[in-house]
């Protein structure tokens, strides 16, 4: 009997030390849980130091630029050395550049006493009005004179029967505008060809009535000068082969 209740005892001594052992164990996983938990926080509210934080600033804004600088490199990359040459596209006629025509024209003071219907040049005439104004007015405004010069464009007013025929100057800035009427037989006319071309029509066929290029004798009456231009009232027009 006595040896049953020592075997009890044991036994209930071994049972409570179980117990024990067991709930120091879950105490002691749930501080470990616990400093887990708290670790992890710690590290979700890492400070950064001002100085490392300003040493990653200064390197994203270094990578910023050489990102812009490699975009503006590939934007505005160099033209090849082997590339091909650049070629000028020539101009229509009505766009060409006016010719400058050098010349000397010789001095009223040398010219013969003026005869109605004597051949002046285009150029001379426009130089004479501008070095010589009154000399130019008293010899040829209002006179009927004979312009020679090359066309070198048309001037052609909507509605109108009328056309202008512009003859060179010295210079860009200066020419001869002569008048004309556009002959009876035309219904119309108008320029072709980019404006190098001045056409008649009549009925529903078309003739060439001058193109730029061409040398022509103007018959007409000077009119003087305005604006860096002689003016030409014209009757009619001779074209030189």
């Amino acid at each position: 009997m006595s040896v049953l209740n020592e075997l009890s005892k044991a036994t209930g001594l071994r049972r409570s030390g179980l117990n024990q052992l067991a709930r120091r164990g879950a105490a002691l996983l749930a501080l470990l849980c616990l400093a887990g938990a708290l670790a992890a926080r710690a590290q979700d509210s890492v400070t950064i130091p001002k100085s490392r934080l300003e040493e990653l600033e200064r390197k994203e804004a270094e990578l910023q630029r050489l990102q812009q600088a490699a975009t503006n490199s590939a934007t505005n990359r160099a033209i090849p050395s082997n590339a091909a040459p650049v070629t000028a596209v020539a101009l229509p006629a009505s766009q060409a550049p006016v010719p400058v025509v050098s010349r000397v024209s010789p001095p009223m003071s040398s010219l013969p006493p003026f005869k109605e219907g004597e051949t002046v040049d285009s150029v001379d005439l426009v130089n004479y009005f501008r070095a010589e104004p009154a000399e130019a007015e008293k010899r040829f405004h209002g006179q009927r004179i004979v312009v020679r010069g090359q066309i070198i464009g048309f001037e052609k007013p909507m509605f109108m029967r009328n056309y202008k025929v512009l003859l060179p100057g010295p210079d860009q800035s200066s020419k001869v505008i002569c008048d004309l009427l556009t002959p009876r037989k035309f219904s119309s006319s108008y320029t072709i060809d980019q404006g190098a071309q001045l056409v008649g029509q009549f009925g529903e066929n078309r003739q060439t009535l001058a193109r730029v290029g061409q040398t022509v004798l103007m018959h007409g009456r000077c009119k003087g000068l305005k604006d860096s231009s002689v003016y030409i009232v014209a009757e009619y027009f001779d074209v030189l082969p």
